[in-house]
């Protein structure tokens, strides 16, 4: 899975959470949001779980730590630097190499084609994959 991870006005981080869960930054990031980045993978991370209580009959969130060896690592990273204040953007690069090759075929003028490729880098997989099967 890749991320992309927005701070403000600043420049994107690019990271992947490859086999084993270990991370690898693409596009380094700002030193503060590195060392964050590193500093929660020490530390450990932490995801919120909803748990139902059969006493009260409701339902309970929880915050629970997440290893890295837990599958769920990936997911729980994105919304855990979400929760701390960061826009972060789950990235498909194939799926957006599609959408690039199928929208070479439309001229440059077009105003769909400019609003897309506007668009694509901050577009999350669900409405990159919407897209894709609409050029389809």
């Amino acid at each position: 899975m890749q991320l992309e991870i927005f701070q403000g006005d600043k420049k994107p981080a690019r990271l992947e959470v490859g086999p084993g869960n270990e991370i690898k930054f693409f596009e380094q990031p700002d030193e503060k949001l590195g060392q964050f980045v590193v500093s929660c993978l020490a530390g450990g991370i932490t995801q919120l779980r909803d748990v139902y209580d059969p006493k009260t009959k409701t339902f309970v969130m929880i915050e629970e730590p997440v290893g890295k060896n837990n599958p769920l690592f990936p997911l729980a990273l994105k919304q855990f630097l979400s929760r701390k204040g960061y826009k972060v953007v789950e990235k498909h690069p194939e799926t957006e190499q599609k959408i690039r090759k199928l929208l070479a075929d439309f001229p440059d003028d077009n105003p769909d084609r400019i609003e897309i490729l506007k668009r694509l880098p901050q577009m999350g997989n669900l409405e990159q994959t919407f897209i894709l099967e609409s050029l389809k």
